[in-house]
């Protein structure tokens, strides 16, 4: 299934039954495959900007903020 759906053109689309404005609209058409627990862990935590320690470091400074203001 994975193979055939890779190999879908906008033809295909239009006759699935999209309407070709909306088709032409779209200039690139591509296929994603499954990612493992490992490598969406090692996505949000490797990066050097990853969302992990972007949400760590506003956490830190929002708790930061309430301790002050105390």
């Amino acid at each position: 299934m994975a193979y055939a759906l890779s190999k879908v053109e906008s033809e295909d689309l239009i006759k699935y039954g999209l309407i070709s404005e909306f088709v032409g609209r779209v200039p690139v058409i591509s296929t994603l495959s499954y990612l493992s627990t490992a490598a969406l862990v090692h996505i949000l935590t490797e990066p050097k900007n990853a969302l992990v320690k972007q949400y760590q470091k506003m956490s830190n400074l929002s708790l930061r903020d309430k301790l002050w203001k105390k």
